[in-house]
Parts: structure tokens; sequence; C-alpha cells
């Protein structure tokens, strides 16, 4: 019989197994609406957006890479939603998105049955 820290290994390289890693260098570009060579056209990102966005971001959840948990970003929204949104105009207008936007470190975690 296994400990549950084994079948965690195990559950671990069934989960990694199953997934690719995609090269993200060559991907095409569909032809979307509001996309002009692999641009948006009219997306304007304003404080209020951000602030909406923020604002309905779930308590609940776990802190990302930058460890900042939900609840914190909710309570400083006012403060941190102008350098957000010139962050986004940015990213936008030079049309690069930053490689940590583009990564998720995703964990399964034991939970013991009762």
């Amino acid at each position: 019989m296994q400990t549950p820290e084994e079948n965690i290994e195990q559950f671990n390289r069934f989960f990694a197994s199953v997934f690719t890693k995609e090269n993200l260098e060559n991907m095409p570009i569909g032809a979307v609406k509001g996309f002009k060579d692999g641009c948006l056209l009219d997306l304007d990102i304003n404080e209020e957006m951000v602030i909406e966005k923020l604002q309905k971001l779930r308590q609940d959840k776990a802190g990302g890479a930058d460890k900042l948990v939900p609840r914190l970003l909710i309570l400083i929204k006012d403060e941190i939603s102008y350098p957000l949104t010139l962050l986004f105009k940015k990213s936008l207008a030079e049309n690069v998105v930053q490689e940590d936007w583009k990564r998720a470190n995703v964990s399964p975690i034991y939970k013991k049955r009762e």
C-alpha cells in the first residue's frame, strides 16, 4: 500500500505526462473581428474597467506567482488602478505580453479523505 505522499507523486507524474508544452513561438493568428496584424483595434482600457475587474476578484482564492492575494488587490484597487491601466495600455500599444503573464504553475494538492 502506498503512502499519501507516494500517491501524490504518482498523481503528479501522471498529471505532468498528459500535458504538452506548446511551442508559442510560431502561433498562427486567425482572422478575428477587432484584430489587424495580430493587434487589437478598438479596445480602450480605462481605470473604471480595471477597478470593475479588480472588484470582481474572488477573495477566497490564493495569490498568484506574485503572492498577491485577491483580497489585497480589492482593498488597494483605487491606488493600483491607474498604474495597471497604463501597463495594460502600453502592452496593447506595443503588442507585447509579459512572459510572466503567459505562465501558470498548477500543482495538485492532496486532500486527506475524511
